[in-house]
């Protein structure tokens, strides 16, 4: 009878301990993403999402999220897509409300940056605002409403937004969902840089494009403002460094 208890709890351990590894496996997708390093973000979310933890929805919807993110920040926003497509229609129906923010806010931002279907972007945004509204989001809903025709509400969000990124937030759910401040900072002043441009406002554009290009951090939002910055010592050319941007965002160059 001891035997049986020892082996009880001897397996009872293991079983813990499996679970403490596994729990432990994953937190390090986000830690990888949160750290810059997309690739091994990736792969990191391939191996959660093939785990065995996979039959929990918030480990599936966890999984691609940083995916999608991962391929978002290096700029690879058509394989971002199809991440968030990788997420069955089932799972994205009873998302818990972190998750739906997180995937509607990529899969509007990709849509935004190629761009593609904005009026699809903008509905994303709107709906999606009673969860979390950060001002990167309303840089965004203002690139869509432009692209619409609507300067004038793209003026008005570019107020609304605001020159400086302050602070971050953490969401609660079934998923955690965490900001990098530098790499927040860096979306937001590239987003505000690339309207300004839009409207016509070279010399502010400029100004948040050197703050997005001063904070170390890699990816496509800083390479962008970095490219779209005039060469030191050199003279601006609007044309030739601004063309992508009037002519539309061409996120995979």
């Amino acid at each position: 009878m001891d035997g049986l208890v020892l082996a009880v709890l001897g397996a009872a351990l293991v079983i813990f301990a499996l679970l403490l590894r596994d729990a432990y496996r994953s937190w390090a997708p986000a830690r990888l993403l949160l750290a810059d390093r997309y690739a091994e973000a990736r792969d990191a979310a391939d191996r959660l999402g093939r785990s065995w933890m996979r039959i929990f929805r918030s480990v599936r919807a966890a999984s691609r999220i940083v995916t999608a993110s991962a391929f978002h920040m290096e700029g690879k926003h058509e394989e971002s897509l199809k991440a968030i497509e990788g997420l069955s229609t089932s799972d994205r129906e009873r998302l818990d409300p972190t998750s739906r923010y997180a995937i509607a806010s990529i899969e509007a931002a990709n849509l935004v940056l190629l761009p593609r279907d904005l009026a699809r972007a903008a509905k994303l945004l709107e709906d999606i605002r009673e969860i979390y509204e950060p001002p990167e989001d309303i840089l965004l809903y203002a690139h869509a409403k432009h692209g619409l025709g609507d300067e004038a509400a793209a003026e008005k969000l570019l107020e609304r937004a605001g020159s400086r990124r302050e602070g971050g937030r953490v969401l609660l759910g079934r998923v955690v969902l965490l900001e990098n401040k530098k790499q927040r900072e860096v979306i937001f002043h590239t987003l505000r840089g690339l309207l300004l441009i839009k409207l016509g406002r070279t010399d502010e554009a400029l100004e948040d494009f050197a703050r997005s290009a001063a904070i170390p951090t890699p990816g496509w939002y800083s390479d962008r403002a970095r490219a779209l910055l005039p060469p030191k010592g050199g003279d601006f050319d609007p044309r030739s460094s601004l063309a992508p941007i009037v002519t539309g965002i061409d996120g995979d160059t």
